[in-house]
């Protein structure tokens, strides 16, 4: 059975970052490392319903990843193959303080601290 997570660089076995990876395992280090080989939290996993690393991270709780995650630049509004969004899965996993760290991602407030809508 070939392991399409690892590669082979002069004989030396040298596993591939996977954002995705990651996100469901609770990897900070790994999403870290991802990052810095250009992968993004925007990425789409065409073979898993069209989510992004945040949608399985909140369909994982990867709660550590989130952390880090929402520290960095992600599209709050990217939807899955099924229109939902990843504060819809923070919600449906019972993740409400997650969720509101993405909500205020999606609706910046202004100085006096109202919804900044983006139309």
């Amino acid at each position: 059975m070939v392991n399409l997570n690892t590669m082979t660089e002069d004989n030396n076995d040298k596993e591939v970052v996977d954002i995705f990876r990651a996100a469901s395992n609770n990897d900070i280090d790994e999403l870290r490392a991802a990052l810095l080989e250009g992968q993004t939290l925007n990425d789409v996993n065409r073979e898993f319903y069209r989510m992004t690393p945040m949608h399985i991270a909140c369909l994982k709780k990867s709660r550590d990843f989130l952390e880090a995650a929402l520290r960095e630049d992600f599209n709050p509004h990217q939807r899955d193959a099924n229109g939902r969004t990843a504060m819809d899965h923070a919600i449906a996993q019972d993740m409400r303080d997650v969720a509101s760290k993405i909500f205020d991602r999606q609706y910046p407030r202004d100085a006096n601290g109202r919804i900044v809508m983006p139309y």
